[in-house]
């Protein structure tokens, strides 16, 4: 139907996209975000607008052209990756009317991009919804968490995205303790995927949270049938956490307490 195949990573009877890579290697990923704009009835959600991205882009360029020309009915965040530019960008992105205003593009001139829950850019300073977020929940520890994180020069490895996943450390790799909201990994995630647009592996986590094995899926023979088998690709192994007895007295601990 001249539409690109792709990938998506979520949950059973969803037809949205909220991670996912097409056979051009397009990724898009997304945080939901709040702010103050009327939600309008007759406005497409988020997540529908980025399987389009999926199905009809072909560059990262007109992933983005999509997005800030449609009529968005909540806001979100949302990193677009192009594994041949070997590029990616976050767009922050409101329902309110389409244009600069409301479509923000960032990190079109960085090496490394990240984002959590909150918007950043200036014209989103004065919204309330958004300002309660950064302050009131995880999202600001979060993302300082992040660029302490992604500081570090050099190559960035699909191990290294794990492991940043992973993490259970707080600001200067302070003890947080298991379970901590403001730990990148607080053993609640809902899913955990890292993708290599580029070289086009995608891995996804098996659970609970970023615990469990992540496993390797060869998507140039997925999407685009090249070979006549998967390639022969690694996983990454579960955490050391996932049998240790301190996981097993964390989950007894959470059984106990009465809410």
């Amino acid at each position: 139907d001249g539409k690109y195949p792709f990938v998506s990573i979520g949950w059973a009877g969803m037809i949205g996209v909220v991670t996912g890579i097409n056979a051009r290697g397009i990724v898009v990923a997304t945080n939901p975000a709040r702010t103050d704009d009327a939600r309008e009835a007759n406005a497409v959600p988020l997540p529908l607008v980025l399987r389009t991205v999926l199905e009809e882009a072909d560059t990262l360029e007109q992933a983005v052209e999509i997005i800030e020309a449609a009529e968005l009915r909540t806001a979100g965040i949302v990193l677009i990756a192009d594994g041949v530019q070997r590029k990616a960008v976050i767009l922050e992105a409101a329902p309110r009317a389409a244009g600069a205003e409301a479509r923000v593009v960032r990190g079109d001139d960085e090496q490394v991009v990240w984002a959590t829950d909150h918007m950043i850019r200036e014209v989103f300073e004065a919204d309330a919804h958004n300002e309660r977020i950064r302050r009131t929940t995880s999202s600001g520890y979060r993302f300082d968490r992040l660029a302490e994180l992604l500081a570090a020069p050099g190559t960035f490895t699909p191990e290294d995205a794990v492991a940043v996943l992973r993490d259970r450390r707080g600001l200067g790799n302070a003890e947080l303790g298991l379970g901590n909201r403001n730990a990148l990994e607080n053993l609640h995630t809902a899913q955990s995927v890292v993708i290599d647009a580029t070289s086009m592996v995608l891995w996804v986590a098996e659970g609970p949270s970023t615990l469990g094995r992540y496993r390797a899926f060869d998507l140039r023979f997925l999407l685009a049938r090249q070979g006549t088998r998967p390639a022969a690709l690694a996983d990454f192994g579960a955490d050391r956490l996932l049998y240790s007895e301190e996981y097993r007295d964390y989950q007894e601990a959470l059984e106990g307490i009465d809410y």
